[in-house]
C-alpha cells in the first residue's frame, strides 16, 4: 500500500504483515515466503484458517 503496509492477501488488506519502510523488501519478503510455506504444507494461520478464497476463486 502507499504507507508502505504489505498484506498477506486481498482478504486481509487492512492486516499487515509488516511495512516495507520500516524493515525492507528482503524482511518483508521472507515473511511472505514462510507463511505461503506453511500453506503448501497445510499449516494454516489463524486469519487463513477458515478462509474459502483459494476455493471460490479458483475453482
Amino acid at each position: 500500500l502507499c504507507t508502505g503496509d504489505v498484506p498477506l492477501c486481498r482478504q486481509f488488506l487492512f492486516s499487515s504483515i509488516g511495512n516495507v519502510f520500516d524493515e525492507g523488501v528482503e524482511n518483508i519478503w521472507k515473511k511472505y515466503f514462510d507463511e505461503v510455506k506453511n500453506q503448501l504444507e497445510k499449516k494454516y494461520g489463524e486469519k487463513c484458517k477458515d478462509c474459502d478464497e483459494y476455493y471460490t476463486f479458483n475453482f
